[in-house]
């Protein structure tokens, strides 16, 4: 008996620990877009790039195009989340304001995020 309620103490124990190391966030579609858009705003863009389904040279790639544009992301605000009855993909919707190279004036969008679970993580599609 004691054998017992040590290993599960044990799986306990580990079990806190990994979620403790993740953060303990869980994936979803929204929070993927939150930390997406937050990236944006504290100029992260490749920590934000790293949130899409695009690969470590792509991601590479796509800063360097970039190299040179002020894109400054005022403020944004996730409108909606929906999750395909599947699980496997979501929409999310998104309000943001910016000012960028093209214009010195605050722009406002409105967007549809598109994002597929890949491997129990929420990944936006590039």
């Amino acid at each position: 008996m004691k054998k017992i309620i040590g290993a599960l103490s044990l799986i306990l124990i580990v079990s806190a620990l990994i979620i403790g190391c993740k953060g303990g966030k869980i994936s979803t579609p929204k929070n993927t877009v939150n930390e997406y858009y937050s990236f944006l705003k504290s100029g992260k863009v490749e920590k934000a790039l790293s949130l899409t389904t695009m690969s470590d040279e792509e991601i590479k790639k796509e800063v360097a195009k970039y190299e040179g544009f002020k894109f400054d992301l005022k403020d944004y605000e996730i409108l909606s989340e929906e999750i395909v009855e599947d699980g496997k993909t979501a929409t999310v919707k998104v309000k943001y304001s910016f000012t960028s190279t093209m214009s010195d004036k605050t722009e406002n969008k409105e967007d549809k995020i598109k994002l597929e679970l890949i491997e129990g993580v929420w990944k936006i599609k590039d």
